[in-house]
């Protein structure tokens, strides 16, 4: 479930990404082509005044400025999630873990062992439930070497 919404943001970032490059390869043809009727101007045949030309080139120059800060800031939000599934995914496997070997569990153990998990469970009106753990977060994000290692997750 997690890698797959993982999988599904990073591809739609790939494709805007994508589409940006196009756009901008877009924008930097047309600037060439300005730069080029800059020419056309210094001899008197262009249909635009100097001032214009120059007007035109600044904007597009800014645009294609722009969305390549754009694009990077898209790359580095893949770099960002990218790193944060790494981070997640040794926990995810350990999680796992314990749900596969929660489930060969004869009924008396898993009972128990949710004793030891859940202090109490609470139930409101309108069937609101509210389950309160023994086990703090900080628990389940230890690393191998007993370091702790809070996991941000996207």
């Amino acid at each position: 479930m997690i890698k797959l919404r993982y999988e599904t943001k990073v591809k739609g970032l790939k494709k805007k990404i994508l589409e940006m490059r196009t756009t901008i390869e877009k924008e930097k043809a047309g600037l060439e082509k300005l730069q080029l009727e800059i020419v056309k101007c210094l001899s008197g045949d262009s249909v635009f005044s100097s001032e214009d030309l120059s007007k035109m080139i600044s904007e597009q120059k800014q645009r294609i400025q722009d969305m390549k800060k754009e694009l990077s800031k898209m790359q580095s939000e893949i770099d960002d999630k990218a790193m944060a599934m790494q981070s997640i995914l040794p926990a995810y496997d350990r999680f796992k873990g314990w749900a596969e070997e929660y489930e060969r569990l004869p009924l008396e153990q898993k009972r128990a062992v949710l004793c030891e998990l859940i202090a109490r469970v609470e139930l409101r009106k309108g069937y609101q439930i509210k389950i309160v753990f023994n086990v703090e977060y900080e628990q389940f994000c230890q690393t191998q070497d007993g370091d702790i290692k809070i996991l941000k997750i996207c």
